[in-house]
């Protein structure tokens, strides 16, 4: 069983998702990193948020140019490579 059951479940994020059509990488944007289209926000940043007990709505308020399905690609994203977020406890 994967770290990101319980965010899957949390984010209900659909099994066949495209989320590549969301998700860019580009040498000369963020040094590489995988980033939500059309801005610099890394998908790194989103899980570690995740990670830390944000949920969505508080993730879209600290950064308001992304979208519910943003969030649920970066997790996609994530999951599909093994990217797993720092836990922290509060």
């Amino acid at each position: 069983m994967r770290m990101w059951t319980w965010l899957r479940a949390g984010a209900r994020v659909k099994e066949g998702m495209n989320f590549m059509d969301r998700i860019t990488i580009d040498p000369a944007i963020c040094h590489g990193n995988p980033c939500i289209a059309g801005t610099r926000i890394p998908v790194y940043i989103i899980s570690e948020l995740l990670g830390a007990g944000q949920n969505i709505d508080e993730i879209i308020k600290a950064y308001p140019g992304l979208t519910p399905k943003d969030i649920k690609a970066a997790l996609s994203y994530s999951d599909e490579k093994g990217i797993l977020p720092r836990i922290f406890k509060r």
